[in-house]
């Protein structure tokens, strides 16, 4: 047990250190990784806010997008964002869409 508090004490350490607007953001995405029983580790988190400054090429906005993302669809980690460019066209290409 002291060794899980170890634990959760650098992982809130690790999620303080980042810009306050993602505080909510990061510690809903570690709760999630919980409930599907794939807790992360200090380094997963450091792993996943490295892959996450890529992703977003460090816009605050758009990382909390890609946190949601991954929080509702409890992704073990974070994927680029679907453009929402892909999204309008398979709409357009569909044959039984009206369009109003």
């Amino acid at each position: 047990k002291n060794n899980k508090n170890i634990r959760n004490i650098y992982i809130s350490d690790i999620v303080a250190s980042e810009p306050a607007q993602l505080h909510d953001y990061l510690n809903d995405f570690v709760k999630m990784r919980k409930s599907i029983k794939a807790p992360l580790t200090a380094r997963a988190l450091k792993t996943v806010l490295k892959e996450l400054e890529k992703l977003s090429g460090g816009d605050i906005e758009t990382k909390i997008a890609i946190l949601e993302q991954s929080i509702v669809k409890c992704w073990k980690t974070v994927y680029p964002l679907k453009n929402e460019q892909t999204k309008q066209s398979e709409y357009k290409e569909d044959p039984y869409s009206i369009n109003f």
